[in-house]
């Protein structure tokens, strides 16, 4: 993948995002890059550092913001 030049890797939201068109809602979707889209994804995989700790906190702050401005 990373020949590819992919950044990321997610499949969840997709039903997410499905499930709230058919039923006629909003959905959002926030996320922290925590790893890097490569098959040693595995091997080197750590979500325990201070870099993914940051991101979840201000991800946190944006979805409250974001939530805190819908009408």
């Amino acid at each position: 993948m990373a020949i590819a030049g992919v950044k990321a890797v997610e499949m969840e939201k997709s039903a997410l995002f499905i499930i709230a068109s058919l039923r006629g809602v909003r959905a959002g979707s926030i996320l922290a890059i925590d790893g890097f889209a490569d098959s040693d994804l595995l091997e080197n995989y750590n979500p325990h550092t201070d870099k993914v700790q940051k991101a979840i906190k201000a991800e946190t702050i944006i979805a409250l913001n974001a939530l805190a401005s819908l009408k």
